[in-house]
């Protein structure tokens, strides 16, 4: 399984340990990590007034946000307050993807507890139970993954599907899942 995990840059000491040790739990159930340079101990000091540096900041946001979609889950440590973690942990939401958000017992993310979210885990951790709280994190984030379901259909209804997707601006997958969704209301299933 492919993850995603980042965190802030600000690091204190004690904090950075966590990190790490999540890091390597995830490794350790045999996930892939698809971003390796939260392990690196000097993390990038830009200058905002520099053109180069922007460059490099527009390098750093592409990639995260091609990571975001490459991953099957988005993991992401809280417990010190970032915007640019908030901000991949919303952009994780709209990709629709199971986003896991750790943080220290103690020092709960007030805004991201605030948020309600079907795809959406957070889970308090101690250092001593760092490996356990990660495994059923993952555990709770794999029952809550999209499925992927193939199924055939005739040419006149895939053209259909087609052109009212297109009209609605949304993917053939949205449209059939909203269709189904619509039923399930209907039929008071949700």
């Amino acid at each position: 399984m492919k993850v995603f995990f980042d965190t802030t840059a600000r690091r204190t000491p004690t904090v950075e340990r966590y990190y790490k040790t999540i890091y390597k739990a995830i490794e350790n159930l045999g996930c892939k990590h698809l971003f390796t340079d939260i392990m690196m101990d000097n993390r990038l000091n830009l200058d905002e007034g520099e053109e180069s540096f922007r460059k490099e900041y527009a390098e750093m946001y592409k990639e995260r946000m091609r990571m975001l979609q490459e991953s099957d889950i988005n993991m992401f440590e809280a417990t010190v307050s970032s915007l640019s973690t908030g901000f991949l942990i919303e952009k994780s939401l709209d990709l629709h993807k199971p986003t896991i958000v750790f943080y220290e017992q103690g020092n709960t993310p007030i805004l991201i507890a605030g948020i309600k979210h079907d795809k959406l885990v957070t889970k308090p951790y101690t250092e001593a139970t760092i490996p356990e709280v990660v495994k059923k994190a993952l555990a709770e984030a794999q029952e809550i993954r999209d499925k992927r379901f193939n199924f055939f259909i005739s040419p006149p209804l895939l053209k259909y599907l087609d052109k009212a997707s297109a009209e609605m601006g949304v993917t053939k997958s949205t449209f059939i899942r909203n269709l189904i969704l619509k039923h399930m209301k209907r039929n008071s299933a949700i």
